[in-house]
């Protein structure tokens, strides 16, 4: 039980640092508020076989310090999406929080394996874009 425990802490260490250090970030997205820009890394884009099921990594780098509920502060955050081209749904799978841009510096917190439920694309939002960018290159 141990054994599997530390394999488990690991593979997500290896997920959490390999994530940011080795993706090729492409920007798709600056609001006009300027407060935010946003990534994917379109080499992560990968389609479940025989499905409309997309999974890939996107990247907000904010231009300001962002402070949660709990007092962690971090300036960039990674989330591993999950959509479904057909249905026009979206899953976040994890999330991850950086103290610096582009997903350096120290690990403020990560969530992973989030077992959420489907959210519909909302119209005319980041979302929306960041779906039509990957359904379409799929």
């Amino acid at each position: 039980m141990q054994v599997k425990i530390i394999k488990i802490i690991i593979f997500q260490f290896i997920l959490l640092i390999s994530t940011s250090v080795f993706a090729e970030w492409s920007e798709i997205s600056r609001p006009s508020s300027n407060r935010y820009i946003s990534y994917i890394d379109y080499k992560s884009i990968k389609q479940v076989k025989n499905s409309n099921i997309i999974n890939f990594w996107t990247l907000s780098d904010w231009k300001n310090i962002k402070e949660e509920a709990f007092g962690r502060k971090y300036l960039s955050n990674l989330q591993h999406i999950k959509v479904d081209c057909k249905k026009e749904k979206m899953w976040l799978l994890d999330f991850i929080w950086y103290s610096e841009n582009m997903g350096l510096g120290k690990l403020i917190f990560s969530k992973t394996n989030i077992q959420n439920d489907p959210v519909p694309i909302v119209p005319m939002s980041d979302d929306e874009f960041i779906f039509n960018k990957v359904c379409r290159k799929k």
